[in-house]
């Protein structure tokens, strides 16, 4: 399907995803039939056909996700999407800093123009004035498309992005409403550019791989915005018309190179579907594709962590700012949990000779942790007093309702002024800056409880939930210890460990069992 795409074969695709389609319908009407039988032999002869009800559940959704994604694309009116283009090296919570993105109109399956946009244009012609998220204001009065990847929750921030670009004359004149957003962390194509090989831009003597993808392209634009040029964003454009030339272009091994590296790009997280279409948005997120946060539903017995670093005003410093994160998690027998959570940042920004690698690194953290934490005890952050919006403005502005929501939640600690806490996406979130200079090291503590809905007992399942940050590099050490008298049944062992690097799935639950010593 990746290659149908590229290659400007829409009919041929459309075809591909109905056949599929029926032979998923097919293949579930037939085992309705098989279910029965299933059903009979599990109650007969004590078979276990748990295994067959999962498959058949996989054909359902596939078959319901194909048939969504056929009517969607099988229309006459294009479908306007926007690719953001996430900078690793200036994070935002939903991924990165959008500085650019691609415009991208799909008409049947087919890709029928491509453009990169810069996304300040866009955000220079908006017809409404949004008051930023309270952090934000430390570098800007009003928000736009650029720093709308705000949240965590990847359609939160995918649907602030376009409807800025909605209000944006720029980013398209002729008043139609986007239809979709994708959310691409450098890291995505730096695995394109190892798959088609180095890609050259010769209006500007460069060769852009998958290691000097990030710098070369920063250098590039930074160098065009000093000399004034009036579209210092240009190498962008040439350098993704020559990938979409390289990609049309695969051989049958690289071909199936590109499909593996959708499959990672989705388990990481790297890409990350938005869509205004309700049920297409439904089918696409059952199966993980679309940057959503877990939800803990009521009942839930363990513990969540998600860490979101967001740069601002630190430059470009978070491709050589190094994040390493230990949680150790200790269960009471009275089910209170005890966590310790460090997070400690190494700025190497010493190894690059650009300015915006070696300033200061500046970030606000946000700590997702299950509603109801107590917290216990902090270190290590930045206070912070930002003079707010200007009063004299104030009647032009409007606040955006999300942000409004979440702040209106806010919570200070006289104990700890430099740290905050809220509400967001059914989390309970700890707010805090961090500054680190070339060359240094800084680390942030917090200690935090929770209670349990019942004591630990003998057989109690506990799950563990981490969720990483799309386009983060950094490093997770979790600890997690049982009550004192219980083990672990799945190591036998007090401690479960377990450790997550860069190349770590974007989310991983892990199942545990108590087991009595």
């Amino acid at each position: 399907v990746p290659e149908l795409l590229f290659t400007q074969q829409g009919d041929v695709l459309l075809r591909t995803l109905r056949e599929l389609r029926d032979d998923l319908r097919a293949a579930e009407e037939h085992g309705r039939n098989v279910e029965a039988l299933a059903k009979k032999l599990q109650t007969t002869l004590s078979y276990d056909a748990s295994d067959f009800f999962s498959f058949g559940f996989d054909i359902q959704k596939m078959r319901e996700l194909l048939d969504r994604l056929v009517t969607w694309l099988d229309t006459e009116k294009p479908r306007l999407i926007a690719v953001m283009l996430e900078n690793p090296s200036e994070l935002r919570p939903g991924g990165g800093f959008v500085g650019s993105y691609l415009e991208v109109s799909l008409q049947r399956g087919n890709i029928e123009n491509i453009r990169v946009v810069d996304t300040a244009k866009a955000d220079k012609e908006l017809s409404l004035q949004v008051v930023p998220p309270r952090p934000l204001q430390a570098i800007m009065s009003t928000w736009g498309a650029a720093d709308a990847n705000w949240f965590l929750n990847f359609p939160d921030s995918a649907e602030k992005f376009l409807s800025f670009l909605d209000a944006s004359a720029f980013a398209h004149p002729e008043g139609r409403r986007f239809d979709a957003a994708v959310g691409v962390s450098g890291n995505a194509v730096a695995d394109l550019l190892r798959i088609t090989g180095p890609v050259e831009v010769p209006s500007f003597d460069l060769t852009l791989d998958a290691d000097n993808l990030i710098t070369a392209l920063q250098a590039q634009i930074q160098k065009a915005r000093a000399r004034k040029r009036q579209n210092p964003k240009e190498v962008e454009q040439q350098f993704f018309e020559k990938l979409m030339q390289r990609l049309a272009a695969l051989d049958t091994v690289k071909k199936q190179l590109l499909v593996t590296a959708v499959r990672k790009w989705a388990a990481q997280g790297e890409v990350r579907i938005y869509v205004r279409d309700t049920e297409l948005q439904t089918a696409l997120s059952s199966f993980q594709l679309t940057g959503e946060v877990f939800p803990l539903e009521n009942g839930f017995y363990g513990d969540y962590l998600a860490v979101a670093s967001a740069n601002i005003g630190g430059q470009k410093t978070d491709l050589f700012v190094n994040t390493n994160v230990l949680l150790q998690s200790q269960i009471g027998e009275d089910g209170t949990v005890r966590d310790h959570l460090v997070i400690e940042k190494r700025h190497e920004g010493f190894r690059s000779r650009y300015w915006w690698h070696r300033a200061t690194h500046k970030s606000y953290l946000k700590i997702y942790t299950p509603p109801g934490v107590k917290l216990e005890y902090f270190t290590g952050g930045v206070e912070k007093h930002l003079r707010g919006q200007d009063a004299s403005r104030g009647e032009e502005r409007q606040e955006d309702p999300l942000v409004a929501q979440i702040e209106q939640t806010t919570k200070d600690y006289l104990s700890y002024p430099a740290l905050q806490s809220f509400m967001e996406s059914g989390k309970n979130v700890f707010g805090f800056w961090m500054e680190v200079r070339r060359g240094k090291r800084k680390s942030a503590t917090i200690d935090y409880t929770r209670k349990l809905l019942a004591p630990p007992r003998q057989g109690q399942e506990y799950q563990f939930v981490l969720e990483r940050q799309p386009g983060s590099s950094a490093a997770y050490r979790i600890e997690i210890s049982a009550p004192v008298g219980f083990t672990w049944k799945e190591n036998n062992l007090p401690v479960f460990e377990y450790t997550a690097a860069a190349d770590s799935p974007r989310r991983v639950i892990l199942h545990l069992t108590l087991q009595r010593i």
